[in-house]
C-alpha cells in the first residue's frame, strides 16, 4: 500500500479520533519512531510507521507491519492502552511504548536506558512545541521540562512543576525544573505555555 504524507496524516487523524487520542501525540510518535517512512525496519524487528513488532501488532489485529492504515491503528491502540494502564503519565507509557511494560513495572519509572530516556524526551519535544497542534485539553501528565524557542528568540516552555498566585491582574508562576532552576513567569490562566523572563542560567 503506497501513501503520501497527506495520506498519511489523514489516517492518523482517523484512527485518534476513533481511538481518542490526541493526533498530536500519535504525530510525535511516528515522527520519531519512523521519520514518517512507513517501509522502516529496525535491527529489533520493529517496522513500519508506528514501529510496532509483531507481537503487538497481531494483538491489534495488524498482520502487515508495512500497511500504513493497520499500522497507524494498532499504534495508536496499544498507545491508548498505555496510558490508560499508566493512568494518563506519558512519560511512563512512553517508555514502556519503547522499552516495554516490564522494564516500566520493574523500574517503576522510567528504565535507566540512555536510549529509552532519549526517547521519551525526543516524542515529548515534538508533541509541546509550538505549532504541533497538541489538543489544549489532553492532559496527559508529564513531569519533564519541555523548552523551545519561537522565530522571535522568545523562550517557550511548559513543566508542571510549578506554583503560582494572582498579582496585579495577572498569574505569575514559580517554576522548578528537573534540572533544579526555579524560574519566574508571567501568563493567560489558560495558558499552557508561558513565556520564560531572564532566567540566569537555564539551558
Amino acid at each position: 500500500m503506497s501513501i503520501d504524507r497527506d495520506g498519511t496524516e489523514k489516517l492518523v487523524r482517523e484512527a485518534a479520533e476513533r481511538h481518542h487520542v490526541d493526533p498530536a501525540l500519535v504525530r510525535a510518535v511516528i515522527e520519531t519512531e519512523s521519520n514518517w517512512n512507513p517501509r522502516a525496519y529496525s535491527r529489533k524487528g520493529a517496522g513500519g510507521l508506528m514501529q510496532l513488532i509483531p507481537t503487538t501488532a497481531q494483538r491489534y489485529g495488524a498482520y502487515d507491519l508495512f500497511n500504513p492504515q493497520q499500522n497507524i491503528d494498532a499504534g495508536v491502540r496499544h498507545l491508548k492502552r498505555l496510558l490508560e494502564r499508566y493512568n494518563g503519565n506519558l512519560d511512563l507509557a512512553l517508555a514502556a511504548y519503547n522499552a516495554g511494560e516490564g522494564a516500566v513495572d520493574k523500574a517503576q519509572g522510567i528504565p535507566p536506558f540512555r536510549e529509552t530516556r532519549n526517547y521519551v524526551q525526543k516524542v515529548q519535544n515534538a508533541y509541546f512545541r509550538p505549532g504541533s497542534g497538541r489538543l489544549t485539553d489532553a492532559f496527559y501528565q508529564s513531569t519533564r521540562d519541555h523548552r523551545d524557542v519561537t522565530p522571535d528568540g522568545r523562550i517557550i516552555f511548559s513543566t508542571n512543576k510549578r506554583s503560582g498566585e494572582w498579582v496585579d491582574g495577572e498569574l505569575k508562576l514559580a517554576w522548578k525544573f528537573a534540572s533544579g532552576f526555579w524560574a519566574l513567569a508571567i501568563g493567560d490562566l489558560l495558558s499552557l505555555n508561558l513565556v520564560l523572563h531572564q532566567v540566569p542560567g537555564l539551558r
